[in-house]
Order: C-alpha cells, then structure tokens, then sequence
C-alpha cells in the first residue's frame, strides 16, 4: 500500500518532469521559429512559408479580454498552471507546444471512441496505408501517393462493402523518416460490425488488393512482394500487444511525441529536437532541413480525422458518462487586458521574457497568496524563458539571447 510520504515523493517527481517536459517543448519551439525564419530570410520575395505562426504563438495578448494566469491542481503531478487572453498559433505539424496540449484532446477522444466500440459491441482493427519508398524521394511526393491511393480506394465495391459494415472510424496521418527517407502513413481505426475478430479482420483484409491497385494508379509501387508486404497491414485490438490490451490503438495515432527513435525512424518532433541537440553544427542543420520539409509536405492537413460515425458514438458515449469532478482553476495572477488598438500592457510585458520562471513559481506553493507572491518575484527577478531552456545550447543563446 502506498503511503502518504511515498505518494508525495512520487507527486514530486512527477512534477520535475512534467516541468523537464514543458522547457523542452519551448526550447524546440524556439527552434522551429528559428528554422521558420531562416527559410524566410531566404525565401524570394511574395513566396508563402508554412509555419509563420509559431514565431510568435503564446506572445501576443488578445485584445478585449484579460491576461490571467490560472492554475489547476492534478492529481499525480500537483499544480498546472496555464495562462489565458493570449495567442496561440494551433500549428499541428509545427508548433510543439500547440500539438503537446491537441494531442491530449485528441488520445481522449480516440480513447472513449474504442471505448464506446466496446460496449456497442463492435470490432475495432487498424488498417496502415503507405508506400515504398527511397532515400531520395522528396517527402511531397510520397505524401500525394499515398493520398491519391487513399481517397481512390474509397471509390471501389471493395470499399463500399467494406463501409457498410464499420459504425465509424478514425484517420491519422503519421510520418518518421529513417534509414529509406520520408515514410508517411495513415492509421485508420475502423468500428466494425461483426461476430468475431476473425470476421472483422477478413472483412478489411478485402480491402488489400483494391489499395496496390490503387496505389499502381498512383504511380507508386503496387506489384512487388515487398509493396505487398508493407503498404497495407490490419490489425485486430485483441492482437497487437501489449498497448491494445489497454485499447492504446489511440497511443499510437495521437502518441507522436512520446514516440522512441527506434526501429521506423524519427518523428518530426524527434528530428526538431535533434536540430537544436545534435552534437555538431552540420548535424543539426541537417535534421533541421528534414523536418522543414515534411512541414512543407504537411501544410494544410489534418492530422487525425474522425468521422461523424466516429463521433456519433463518442458523443453518447460520454453522455453515458459520469464525469469525476475536477478540482476548480485559481486565478494566481492578472496581467491586464489589451484595449482595441492599443500596445501590450504593462505587466504582460514585465512577464514575457519569464513564462517559464513564472508558471514555475505559480505552481510552488499551496497556498494562493503565497503562489501569487512567488510569481511577482519571478517577475522581478527570476531567470528569463531563454536561461532556463539553454544550459547545453548555445546556439539558442545566440538566437534568442
């Protein structure tokens, strides 16, 4: 049984990585405005780059409505603090800390969608598209095959059988890059009808012949045994390990950036953040220009999709639900509000440079006023975003210092 002394001690810990976590996720932001602007200073004049937003997302205060800073307790990892009236850009494939807080909405929504499968009785599988693919090919290419496959096969009997049997389903888009280059794929989770697994799996390996097809259409490898192999793989929730058995199919569609670097390659975010670590100069310009790549590949798509079927069920499904009751925010801290046309306010801009230090300080103490102290303090005194992110990085310090 656990004790109130080995909780507290594991609380603790928590909170030192989920703090490790977010100056990651600011350093690697940092980094992708930085890679955003030197492709911009480059770029010929009127050519429009992916990823503007992210230069200034989490600076800019809303006009009309307060700057505050709230936090929220949690229960494995004490408080959270957030701020709220300011910008933030919503960049899936850019923006690291925009795509950390959408992954959470979406793994929940993912989640209860296999839960609501579950108890309607439906057979969740995991259907994988992709493509071969080499070293060189550039990553907009790959991408559109699998695409124009994707969206032709939805044109067939096959598919059309097929549909007629799945309550709904989900889509991501997923990319790591390895040893053979850019490898983009789609998972797609579909709510199956049927009277086994077995059944269920069959019914969406039909659909394997219509995809080659389509993908030879495509102009991308379709006859091989190796295409064969690879380009299309089901796989029931009762069968595919370890994270199945928790229904964590949703781990793998939205689980991007908890991902490892083993075995399929590097995520986009992996490779972000090797262009601000690796350890020489000519290695961190190299995973820069990869993952500048796949952003330019991705502009414009969604990550992951559900389908109204999809939805549907998720809906009644929480409404099934009682909802624990959360712990209320508190207001640690306001920054003042923007009027119309009107310049930053006055606090805001004392914080700016310590977001960091102060979401830190909000979240040190129990106690309100005592929290609310600690952060005029880290206003006044503490260390800056770019201090506390940039200890092993001089290259950060350069840029943002």
């Amino acid at each position: 049984m656990q004790t109130a002394e080995s909780k507290a001690k594991k609380t603790e810990e928590n909170k030192g990585k989920r703090i490790k976590g977010r100056r990651d996720l600011v350093a690697d932001q940092m980094r992708a405005a930085s890679i955003y602007w030197h492709h911009a200073n480059q770029a010929e004049a009127g050519v429009k780059l992916p990823g503007r937003g992210v230069t200034m997302c989490g600076w800019t205060q809303i006009v009309d409505q307060p700057t505050d800073l709230w936090r929220q307790l949690q229960e494995e990892t004490g408080y959270r603090s957030y701020f709220t009236g300011i910008q933030t850009c919503g960049l899936r494939w850019v923006c690291p800390c925009c795509t950390a807080r959408a992954a959470q909405i979406d793994r929940k929504y993912v989640n209860d969608g296999l839960a609501a499968a579950r108890d309607a009785g439906l057979w969740p599988v995991m259907i994988t598209l992709t493509t071969r693919h080499s070293r060189g090919e550039a990553a907009v290419d790959v991408l559109a095959g699998i695409i124009r496959a994707e969206q032709r096969l939805k044109t067939v009997k096959a598919w059309r059988r097929f549909s007629g049997r799945i309550a709904g389903y989900a889509r991501v888009l997923e990319w790591t890059h390895g040893r053979s280059g850019h490898h983009p794929h789609f998972h797609k989770i579909a709510l199956v009808r049927a009277d086994s697994e077995e059944e269920a799996i069959q019914a969406a390996e039909e659909l394997h012949p219509a995809y080659m097809r389509q993908l030879e259409a495509a102009g991308r490898d379709g006859t091989s045994d190796a295409a064969w192999r690879h380009s299309f793989q089901v796989q029931g929730a009762a069968a595919a390990g370890s994270y199945v058995a928790k229904w964590g199919s949703a781990e793998e569609l939205t689980g991007a950036l908890a991902k490892s670097a083993g075995g399929e390659g590097l995520t986009p975010w992996q490779l972000l953040r090797l262009a601000r670590t690796a350890s020489s100069e000519a290695d961190r310009q190299r995973y820069a220009a990869i993952w500048w790549e796949i952003v330019g590949a991705t502009k414009g798509r969604a990550q992951l999709y559900k389908s109204e079927g999809w939805r549907e069920l998720v809906e009644e499904y929480r409404q099934g639900e009682d909802e624990e009751p959360q712990p209320q925010p508190e207001l640690v801290y306001g920054f003042g509000t923007r009027e119309r046309r009107g310049k930053p306010t006055g606090p805001w801009l004392d914080a700016l440079p310590k977001r960091l230090a102060i979401r830190e300080a909000a979240e040190a103490h129990q106690n309100i006023e005592m929290a609310a102290k600690s952060v005029r303090q880290a206003i006044r005194e503490g260390p800056t975003d770019i201090d506390l992110v940039s200890e092993d990085d001089t290259e950060l310090i350069e840029e943002w210092g």
